[in-house]
């Protein structure tokens, strides 16, 4: 180790000048040993070179252990009888091939009467289970047609612009039913806007929610989707994110002048709820919203700001998440 050589090596190439030498023995003062070059790895060994190999002996190969011993890995000799083996003669291969298609050409054993009316009563009840099984479903999917369509003569008109206007004390979990979308994803979408909205929240009047896009259920879509979402997720749990979750609140901050300075407001909230709104169509977009909350970050707080300094943080931390996915070389915008 101390010359950073191979230690089996050393040992082989020394074996002769010192007799008895392993790899834990203990060399006496002044003892040479000659070391192997660097890369010098242990060779193989000939026959007629290997020590103590009598006339009539023969070397043969043996399994060894991690922990055995150097000395009791090199090969050992025993007494063998050499085997004459006779080879396959053509004959011999022509018997075989001979028995092998008769083996094949051999009919099947011979059932009696009471066999076959079992064997021809076995497939006569699987034939009428596939039939009974086959009605069912056909009966099933008729039924769940019918329930769709009752369903979908109940629910509302969607609206034009997809977003839709409360009423006085309306929750979201009836809004969700009113339409047919999914309560959760109805609150998740907007909960930018409105932070302690949950399904059972009462709103006012006027209350505009956006309503789930089914832009989301379209082919491919998911598959570009999902990644974003986990980025997404991943950004809003990182311990310097905290500046970036919500919508700068300017006025009770008392920044008046920030809406001038930065034209282009975004934040983690708002990116996460165009998404699954489907108002972001492409990774290209998702991936410059991202980057323009932390670039405005960084235009409207000077170098030394704490801010300034996390939205740099957290923008190395986005481009190694979003490096993963490869998905700005696969898709145009």
């Amino acid at each position: 180790s101390r010359f950073g050589c191979n230690l089996i090596r050393l040992v082989q190439l020394n074996k002769e000048r010192v007799p008895g030498l392993w790899v834990n023995a203990r060399l006496v003062g002044g003892t040479k040993l000659k070391l192997p070059q660097p890369g010098d790895v242990c060779e193989f060994v000939a026959t007629d070179k290997l020590p103590h190999a009598a006339p009539g002996w023969a070397p043969y190969c043996h399994w060894t252990y991690p922990d055995q011993a150097l000395e009791d890995m090199v090969p050992s000799y025993m007494m063998v009888r050499r085997l004459e083996r006779r080879e396959h003669t053509r004959r011999d291969s022509e018997g075989y091939s001979i028995m092998k298609s008769r083996c094949t050409a051999m009919p099947p054993a011979l059932l009696s009467t009471k066999e076959v009316a079992e064997l021809e009563a076995e497939e006569k009840d699987r034939e009428t289970h596939e039939e009974r099984r086959i009605v069912r479903n056909e009966a099933a999917d008729q039924a769940d047609k019918d329930k769709v369509k009752e369903k979908r003569a109940n629910l509302k008109r969607w609206p034009r612009n997809g977003v839709h206007v409360c009423k006085e004390d309306e929750r979201p979990r009836d809004i969700a039913a009113m339409y047919g979308v999914e309560g959760d994803r109805l609150v998740l979408i907007n909960k930018g806007a409105y932070p302690s909205l949950h399904l059972m929240s009462p709103l006012k009047a006027n209350t505009r929610l956006r309503l789930p896009s089914g832009y989301l259920e379209n082919p491919g879509v998911m598959e570009w989707v999902e990644p974003c979402i986990k980025v997404i997720n991943n950004l809003k749990s990182h311990k310097f994110s905290w500046p970036f979750v919500e919508p700068v609140d300017w006025q009770s901050l008392g920044i008046p002048d920030y809406p001038f300075l930065v034209p282009n407001r975004m934040d983690l909230s708002t990116i996460e709820s165009k998404l699954l709104a489907g108002q972001i169509r492409s990774p290209e977009a998702f991936a410059r919203g991202v980057r323009l909350t932390f670039d405005n970050a960084t235009t409207y707080n000077p170098s030394d700001d704490d801010v300034h300094q996390l939205a740099r943080k957290m923008r190395i931390v986005f481009e190694g998440h979003w490096a993963t996915f490869h998905l700005e070389k696969t898709r145009k915008e």
